[in-house]
Formats: structure tokens, sequence, C-alpha cells
């Protein structure tokens, strides 16, 4: 029950937040940040439930029944390798985006 209600909270300071970011980074109306906001919700959302799914459905099946935290440790495994597979995506990201917004600035003021 404690991590549905702080999903709730931080995807409800996230959707207030982020609105009111693309209203001031972007010039987007609040209907349409909220639109871009649920859209990507609902992208990611469904996306990261079907390939989670389709990863755990794999795992699951090179685990004996009988090795009670055979899960547990694949997940470990897999942690590592993940986070360095999206963690250079992830800066690459936030540094094109903080090279358009600089030049964003330039061109307005």
């Amino acid at each position: 029950a404690d991590v549905y209600t702080t999903q709730t909270f931080v995807v409800g300071g996230l959707s207030f937040f982020t609105i009111k970011y693309f209203k001031g980074e972007y010039g987007l109306s609040a209907s349409e940040g909220g639109e871009v906001f649920g859209a990507v919700t609902l992208a990611t959302g469904l996306g990261g439930t079907l390939m989670g799914g389709y990863m755990l459905d794999r795992m699951k099946r090179g685990i004996p029944p009988e090795d009670e935290f055979g899960m547990a440790r694949t997940a470990l495994r897999l942690i590592l390798p993940l986070m360095i597979f999206t963690t250079p995506i992830s800066l690459l990201g936030w540094w094109i985006h903080g090279r358009s917004s600089e030049s964003a600035k330039a061109h307005r003021g």
C-alpha cells in the first residue's frame, strides 16, 4: 500500500509541475501541456507494462520452481546492465534539451 501511495503522490506532482514546465519552457497552454503529458504517461505506462511482463516471463523460464530466491537474484543481475544502458541515454537527452533551451532563449531575447 505504501508503494502505491508514493507512486500516486509522485505522478500527481509530476502532472502538475510538468504541465507548468511545458507552459513556461515551450509556451504551451495548460490543456496542450496536459495532452502531451497524458500521451507520454500512457505510452510509457503501456510500454513498460508490456515490456516488463515479457521480460519477467522470459526470466522465469530458466528458474526452477523450488528456487525461492532465483527471481530476486536474476532481477538484481539485470539492474546494473540496465542502469549502464539507460543512464547515458538519459544524460544525452538532458544535454540536448539544455542546448536547445539555450538556443531558443537566445533567439527570443
